[in-house]
């Protein structure tokens, strides 16, 4: 399944090692692509990308330890499924899943005074959030990821990352106090 991610590696020693990696935590990518598009063929297209933007950088991958590319990986499955079903559903995130985590996590204990607003309101609202921020908030939301695994798998400083998410948890507050 990864075999345009090999073909893009300059040595055999990198195909094989690669090539490894994939066989011993393909059931685990696949699963995690699978939980976010419940569709086997775009899952399997998910992890295929996420194979060839590792290819298309393999110094990083290559001088990490077993335990970094697990994460760097899965990091970047995830990022390739959500942008898939985002592209797919026209953005509509599973509204159910996300609806009571940015209820609970992007709105602090003092500010719980502003819920009138329902979770399905927050949730179309964060939908209108940049590409930018909304992807953050999802991933440090719903994925539940640092700021550093955010940073790393968007590209981005982990200072950006964390501004990002910062950003699109004041739109939804102000969006909520709006609603009261």
């Amino acid at each position: 399944m990864i075999e345009a991610a090999l073909s893009v590696l300059e040595n055999d020693k990198q195909r094989n090692e690669l090539a490894a990696f994939y066989e011993q935590y393909k059931n685990r990518f696949f699963g995690i692509a699978y939980s976010k598009l419940h569709n086997l063929e775009e899952a399997e297209d998910a992890v295929q990308e996420a194979f060839l933007r590792v290819a298309d950088n393999p110094n990083k991958f290559f001088n990490m330890s077993d335990q970094e590319r697990l994460r760097f990986v899965e990091g970047i499955v995830r990022h390739v499924s959500v942008d898939k079903f985002n592209k797919n559903k026209n953005n509509a995130v599973l509204i159910e899943d996300i609806g009571d985590n940015i209820m609970s996590d992007t709105i602090s204990p003092e500010e719980k005074y502003i819920t009138d607003a329902s979770a399905r309101e927050l949730v179309q609202f964060a939908l209108t959030l940049p590409e930018s921020q909304r992807q953050a908030l999802f991933m440090y939301v719903h994925q539940n990821l640092s700021y550093s695994e955010i940073s790393k798998i968007l590209g981005i400083s982990e200072e950006l990352a964390r501004k990002r998410v910062s950003n699109a948890r004041k739109a939804i507050k102000n969006f909520a106090e709006g609603k009261k």
